[in-house]
């Protein structure tokens, strides 16, 4: 049993095959999932028009983020799997890192070929397809690692984010609401339903989902940061202001404790 590094939008945080399964009690005594009224799942079906589309782009380019230029962190899950896939697997985790997309598309493409059914590096490498744009590529790879690990979160919510950026919202309602069901307290997951509900303009149940993020990882500045937009556009402008400079303040932490790492 070695263990590997899967990788998405998330802060590292150890993880197995075991615990994965295991059935959890979320905190603050949310019950966990998302139930929408008839009117809401009516628009979840019906996607955005033009103009809603147009509007969450305001609110992406005044947030200064879009959903794939977040920091990549890693997380660990326990595989099985041939020793040199591991060693070229993790070793296109730290090339991409870097940002050295031709060394991690390399070694994740001679991971796959090692082992075709190494499902964490089809993860990867369609995490990777996603970060430069290549939806289709992405959404390939992240199909394989689903079919190879049905109960493989990340790549849910991998695909889901995909799936938000193609405008296909029912999809990526879905995919996420699968990632929640399979670990409901699992941070990122609440984080990226809170995305898709912004861009539906469904400011309060966007709201819900950011605030339980905040409450299972408090000290991340990006829950903070999505938190204050989504209460932005609710005109609660004082409560934004507080997330905004919650978020300036743990980023600044964060800056602060890797220039004290770097230079013991």
């Amino acid at each position: 049993m070695r263990t590997d590094h899967g990788y998405y939008y998330y802060k590292h945080l150890p993880k197995s095959r075991s615990n994965r399964a295991m059935s959890r009690t979320p905190a603050s005594g949310r019950s966990g999932g998302t139930h929408l009224d008839s009117d809401t799942r009516q628009l979840v079906n019906r996607g955005l028009t033009p103009e809603d589309r147009e509007g969450m782009l305001l609110r992406m380019a005044k947030a200064e983020r879009a959903l794939l230029l977040q920091g990549l962190e890693q997380r660990e899950y326990r595989v099985v799997s041939d020793g040199i896939a591991l060693r070229r697997n993790n070793l296109g985790l730290k090339q991409l890192e870097n940002g050295d997309f031709t060394k991690a598309f390399r070694n994740f493409t001679e991971a796959i070929a090692r082992d075709p059914e190494f499902y964490l590096a089809h993860n990867n490498i369609g995490l990777l397809y996603l970060e430069i744009g290549d939806l289709e590529k992405a959404k390939y790879h992240l199909d394989i690692a689903i079919d190879l690990d049905p109960e493989l979160d990340i790549a849910y919510s991998n695909r889901g984010l995909l799936f938000i950026e193609q405008g296909e919202y029912l999809e990526a309602f879905n995919d996420l609401i699968k990632a929640e069901e399979l670990d409901p307290e699992d941070p990122m997951h609440q984080n990226n339903l809170g995305l898709l509900f912004l861009e539906l303009s469904l400011t309060d149940v966007a709201l819900e989902h950011f605030t339980y993020a905040i409450e299972l990882e408090p000290d991340n500045p990006m829950y903070h940061n999505n938190r204050g937009i989504a209460h932005q556009e609710s005109g609660h402008r004082q409560s934004a202001n507080r997330d905004f400079m919650r978020a300036i303040e743990l980023e600044e932490r964060q800056f602060q404790a890797s220039l004290e790492n770097s230079y013991p």
